[in-house]
């Protein structure tokens, strides 16, 4: 999920930040930033929690795997039968 969290908070930040997006680097405090970063920082843990519990890796991570080895893999956690 390294990769995946990194590229989504790169995403996020453009948008949010930069003159294509919402422009907000000027336009707010150094502490306005910082709860921005805090607050995409707790969905990001809460999508990466939610995500690993039904996949062996992030989506990024399998598209790279799959692209570098020319076959892709199931991404699905298996099920344990009782």
């Amino acid at each position: 999920m390294a990769l995946t969290n990194y590229l989504m908070q790169t995403v996020f930040g453009l948008l949010l930040f930069y003159h294509f997006g919402l422009g907000l680097f000027d336009k707010t405090s150094p502490a306005v930033n910082i709860f921005f970063f805090a607050v995409l920082l707790y969905f990001q843990l809460k999508f990466s929690q939610f995500w690993l519990q039904h996949f062996n890796q992030g989506p990024v991570e399998w598209l790279w795997k799959g692209l570098t080895y020319f076959r892709f893999a199931d991404i699905r956690k298996k099920q344990i039968k009782r």
